[in-house]
């Protein structure tokens, strides 16, 4: 189990980097900051779920699993940001790594659905 942390934090450390410079945004760099750029890749899913269900790329039931899911996703954000706050980094850090997974899995869905 630990092996694949540590394979898959780089891993998406560096999913998370290549979308802020693609983007032309500022890297994330402390922990706080990646919990809210987490905040921030939610709503776009949010956005592009409902952009691919006007556009009709996506299903009705897709679209509303992916808003189900992202939710849950916000809920582990929340969940990280409440750890961070009550100092437990390792926590945050686990639900942060879990929201991401989750929020990549529905971005690589909807881009392959254009």
């Amino acid at each position: 189990m630990k092996f694949q942390r540590l394979f898959l934090l780089p891993l998406l450390l560096l999913t998370v980097l290549s979308a802020c410079q693609s983007l032309g945004l500022q890297e994330p760099k402390s922990l706080d900051q990646r919990i809210a750029y987490g905040y921030g890749v939610q709503a776009a899913v949010n956005d592009a779920a409902a952009s691919a269900l006007t556009a009709n790329t996506i299903k009705k039931s897709d679209a509303e699993y992916v808003l189900k899911t992202s939710l849950e996703a916000r809920a582990l954000l929340d969940a990280a940001r409440t750890a961070l706050g009550g100092g437990d980094t390792k926590t945050a850090e686990g639900r942060l790594v879990l929201a991401t997974n989750i929020l990549v899995t529905l971005q690589t869905y909807l881009r392959s659905n254009k």
